[in-house]
């Protein structure tokens, strides 16, 4: 099965060069398959539609007095990291890194997840995983996190994100542009979130529901 990808960086259209970022690694790929437990069937089909997202520069954040301090600077801040109003309202700060990871397939019913690396926490943060129909629903993966310490370094390549397909199917990702309906209705889903922010969910039920219908009308 194939799915296409594509990234950017902020809510622009840019992007590092390929030899910079050359696109989601397959985690069985860079696995130790020298453990036993790798030798296991069941844990080999979990991960075997399973890639990795990493950090592509060094960053650092410093969490004091109620604000942040990075290594990057102004205009590169302003561009990769994005505070909500309510960031301080959890136990913990919450931020967004806007590397946007766009995932997209002509086939019915894909799902994704992005689930949290395993040694993500021994950098001080906590991924916020979700999933959603990729199928019937257009919009990027970005990099939600808690940061537990007050003082984080994620070099280049670190771990940030696991994006999986649970599915059967053996897939198989190739990088190529949005088209131009998926770019409108990227724009449409970005409109609804800006006034109804929690609203899409049900219309992606809808869809769901819409998709799965029988079409003859007396089934």
């Amino acid at each position: 099965m194939k799915v296409y990808w594509s990234y950017t960086i902020g809510d622009t259209d840019d992007t590092f060069p390929i030899e910079f970022v050359s696109g989601p690694k397959k985690y069985l790929s860079g696995y130790d398959m020298a453990y036993d437990h790798a030798k296991c069937p069941a844990w080999k089909q979990y991960h075997n539609n399973t890639w990795v997202i990493e950090q592509p520069f060094d960053f650092g954040i410093k969490f004091k007095d109620d604000r942040l301090e990075t290594n990057i600077p102004q205009k590169a801040y302003d561009q990769y990291v994005h505070v909500a109003d309510t960031w301080l309202d959890g136990e913990h700060p919450e931020i967004q890194l806007k590397y946007n990871w766009f995932f997209w397939t002509k086939e019915k019913d894909v799902w994704i997840e992005q689930l949290a690396p395993p040694l993500l926490s021994r950098a001080g943060v906590e991924l916020v995983s979700g999933t959603f129909p990729i199928s019937v629903w257009f919009r990027p993966i970005v990099i939600g996190m808690k940061l537990i310490d007050n003082d984080i370094f994620l070099p280049r390549g670190t771990p940030l994100s696991h994006i999986r397909f649970p599915c059967k199917d053996t897939v198989r990702l190739e990088q190529r542009d949005p088209p131009e309906y998926l770019k409108k209705q990227l724009n449409q889903h970005n409109t609804l979130r800006l006034f109804s922010k929690f609203k899409s969910w049900d219309i992606i039920q809808q869809r769901l529901s819409t998709k799965a219908r029988c079409p003859f009308k007396w089934n």
